[in-house]
């Protein structure tokens, strides 16, 4: 497909996001210039597929499919809020401390019901507990994905099941300044209300971490378009509300305002009542260059960003220290063959605990990149051999 009609496409999925945010019954004749299966593939691409069915419904436009799946997407959100409730009364039951992140509040911001995707619901929770938490989780038929293998542990159970319970915000070896600011996040949260061990966020420190969770997704595979319709959301609820001097000076000391504000002005402006109200032709126009840029990355990472991103990103960053690309590329690599003791203490503390076992992690890890997936492997490798050097993003 030509690029000039992903960009007309792109172009009507953010218009129909617009339109959903704002109650605007979308023209059917803007969206005829593409295929409506079309708008909605790359809609789910980026997890926005319900917010664009709503609107194509209003429109009277929507695919069975489209449908169907925005029904079952309301469908899981139902069923994930009904089990999250039972999980915190057992967490409540045995004294653990706990904090609902990220879509579990984000959701509430939208018109309506299930237009917020989630793919799973995501728990932090005092680390203390973690053998606790997950006796809880296998007591309720759930199987263990993953455990003690990064900062959050997998549980999963049909049909739709899925939950991160993390013990915490950020991995200190890949997110250091992230990792130190939400050292303490119980700190930073209020006891919900009816509740003896559950906690929330203000809405400033909510704020701040859901913008700092974006921005590790931005500068690593990068981060997909519904960051602007959480964006766009929260602010149009919430945004008069907000103490904006804390949120700038916070943001300033994660390093993050310039992100912060050239997100916050690309979704007020493609999503903007008038803007969308003018069936805008030709986003380039109508954003300054480097936010039409932005916009284009974002565009090409979908939902949770691509492997070419995290490796431009990522060696981008090594060539600042390393003074040139061919000693970046190799320190790339070798860091991902044999990753320092914070990786093992950050990520894998079974390791980190059994130190002497890492040869065999390392050996596992050269087995599975081999023989379970090659394929991606060597697409992995063949990308960081061919980095030739990028432009950075301000």
């Amino acid at each position: 497909m030509s690029e000039q009609k992903i960009t007309k496409i792109y172009e009507r999925i953010i218009y129909l996001m617009g339109c959903a945010l704002n109650g605007i019954e979308p023209d059917v004749g803007y969206l005829s210039v593409v295929p409506t299966e079309d708008i909605f593939k790359y809609a789910n691409a980026h997890s926005v597929g319900a917010l664009v069915t709503y609107a194509l419904e209003r429109a009277k436009i929507a695919p069975a499919e489209a449908v169907t799946e925005k029904n079952m997407a309301i469908r899981k959100i139902l069923l994930l809020d009904a089990e999250r409730a039972s999980l915190t009364r057992e967490l409540e039951a045995r004294k653990i401390k706990y904090m609902p992140l990220k879509g579990v509040y984000l959701k509430e911001y939208y018109p309506a019901i299930g237009l917020r995707q989630m793919a799973d619901n995501d728990i932090l929770f005092d680390p203390e507990y973690r053998r606790e938490v997950r006796r809880i989780f296998e007591s309720r038929g759930y199987t263990v994905e993953s455990y003690e293998g990064s900062n959050h542990d997998v549980y999963l159970k049909a049909p739709v099941y899925n939950y991160e319970m993390h013990v915490s915000l950020f991995d200190s070896y890949h997110r250091g300044r992230l990792a130190d600011y939400f050292s303490d996040p119980f700190s930073k949260a209020v006891r919900i209300a009816g509740t003896e061990y559950g906690y929330k966020m203000t809405d400033e420190d909510f704020y701040i971490y859901v913008k700092a969770h974006e921005y590790k997704h931005f500068t690593s595979g990068g981060t997909g378009l519904r960051a602007f319709s959480d964006t766009y959301a929260f602010l149009s609820k919430r945004g008069e509300q907000l103490d904006r001097d804390y949120l700038d000076k916070e943001f300033k000391t994660l390093g993050i305002d310039e992100y912060v504000a050239k997100i916050e002005s690309i979704a007020r402006t493609l999503l903007g009542k008038d803007f969308i109200s003018s069936m805008p032709e030709g986003f380039e126009k109508a954003l300054p260059e480097e936010l039409y840029e932005i916009f284009r990355y974002m565009c090409q990472s979908g939902s949770y960003g691509i492997m070419e991103h995290n490796v431009d990103n990522d060696i981008s960053r090594l060539v600042k220290d390393e003074g040139s690309v061919g000693k970046a590329k190799f320190k790339y690599i070798f860091r991902r063959m044999f990753p320092p003791m914070s990786y093992y203490k950050a990520n894998q503390p079974f390791y980190y605990k059994h130190k002497y076992l890492i040869p065999f992690f390392v050996i596992k890890k050269l087995i599975r990149n081999l023989f379970v997936t090659p394929k991606y492997s060597f697409k992995y490798l063949g990308k960081i051999l061919g980095y030739k050097g990028k432009k950075e993003k301000k």
